[in-house]
């Protein structure tokens, strides 16, 4: 093959190629055109969900209005219901000062206050309550809200208990955050039991009070 001939067949095969290109290209074009979902997914423009957060929600087992009756301590009430005239329940999340039933065994310091204080509140009146769980008594564990204030944190904000969180973890996020924020607050202010030099709580104390016992 002379140089000329060369030269002309270089040229055609030239042409023949960028005419291929340009097939192709007007192929993947008519194609992408054709099924859009492709044309997409290769520049990454399907919308992409909004991610969504999972809200934790946490409903009570029962919900209705009672009569507290009695006031056992600051973390204890017998209630009256339609079907039950005494029931004694345990408000969630908290734990109070222990109160001795016991004459040789005296009471932890401010207990007699967080009775009086919870007593105050709901001691005769009608209030709703909330039951969440049962605890290892059997009893309900509750929250009990009166004038639309929910008397668990209360006893939290005036530093009269502390955080039980055995039970408190039964209690939607909200309340949780709530009684956690409060008993933060109440320990800076060195509110109620958290302004006694010598606190102890009331497992510690019960458990110290059940040796002395023996």
């Amino acid at each position: 093959m002379d140089k000329e001939t060369k030269q002309v067949v270089e040229k055609y095969l030239q042409k023949f190629y960028e005419l291929a290109i340009w097939v192709v290209l007007l192929g993947v074009a008519f194609h992408l055109w054709r099924h859009p979902e492709y044309f997409k997914k290769i520049f990454h423009f399907e919308s992409t969900p909004e991610k969504t957060v999972a809200v934790e929600t946490v409903e009570p087992v029962w919900q209705g209005s009672v009569v507290v009756t009695e006031v056992l301590d600051g973390a204890t009430v017998q209630v009256q219901t339609e079907q039950h005239p005494k029931v004694i329940v345990r408000l969630a999340g908290i734990d109070a000062p222990v109160l001795s039933r016991n004459p040789t065994v005296p009471s932890q310091p401010l207990a007699e206050e967080s009775q009086a204080f919870l007593e105050q509140m709901v001691k005769n009146r009608a209030v709703t309550m909330s039951t969440y769980m049962v605890d290892s008594f059997k009893r309900p564990v509750v929250v009990l809200t009166v004038d639309n204030e929910q008397v668990n944190l209360k006893q939290v904000t005036a530093g009269l208990v502390e955080l039980y969180f055995e039970t408190l973890k039964s209690l939607p996020p909200t309340l949780r955050a709530d009684m956690e924020k409060a008993l933060t607050d109440a320990k800076k202010r060195s509110h109620g039991i958290w302004g006694l030099g010598n606190y102890e709580s009331p497992a510690a104390y019960r458990i110290r009070a059940a040796r002395q016992d023996r």
